[in-house]
């Protein structure tokens, strides 16, 4: 019986440790940063009334700035393994998406949605004429898929606020999960058009 009850419970057992190892990030995890910093960073870009939408990052803009810090900086606050595990998040970085179900304030419109808004070689402004007339709004925010310490207490996010061709701004940034809450400790990039 006992032989049974053990080739019974080895391959949850084994399921569970592959669940909590180091070297994968939840959604659970991902979705908290992602979050906190849409409830609590975001409102502060657009006090417009109303849905408000956001989408995936432009990620090979964040990543590069990324990158770099983690690169070239003495002082990171990240260790050797943690830079190694970003790296690694990196590569799956690109191909991320919001996943509506998990996104609790605002709704996700996809890149690709975006981009068939846009035709190659036009002026931007037709663009966001496009936007507003099928969203009903000039606006909408970005956000990168977080990239997690080895110990998924701090987190690297890129996000902005997008409301016309010269007009948005963006953070790089690093936040630390302290007592259950995170909090953000350092900015790594800005940018404002």
């Amino acid at each position: 019986m006992r032989k049974i009850l053990y080739i019974l419970l080895f391959p949850l057992i084994i399921n569970c440790s592959k669940n909590n190892n180091s070297d994968t990030v939840s959604e659970e995890d991902i979705y908290s940063i992602l979050n906190f910093v849409i409830s609590t960073e975001l409102p502060r870009f657009s006090s417009t009334p109303g849905k408000s939408y956001i989408t995936e990052s432009f990620t090979n803009f964040s990543l590069s700035s990324q990158e770099e810090y983690l690169d070239n900086n003495p002082d990171s606050l990240f260790n050797k393994k943690d830079i190694e595990f970003i790296h690694q998040q990196m590569e799956d970085a690109v191909d991320f998406k919001l996943n509506q179900n998990f996104i609790k304030s605002k709704t996700v419109i996809s890149f690709d949605s975006l981009m068939k808004l846009r035709n190659k070689g036009e002026r931007t402004w037709k663009f966001w004429e496009r936007f507003s007339k099928k969203y009903g709004k000039h606006e909408y925010f970005s956000i990168s898929k977080p990239l997690f310490s080895v110990d998924k207490k701090t987190a690297i996010v890129s996000y902005g606020f997008h409301c016309g061709s010269l007009c948005g701004e963006g953070l790089t940034e690093i936040y630390r999960l302290v007592n259950e809450k995170w909090i953000r400790i350092k900015t790594i990039e800005t940018w404002v058009s």
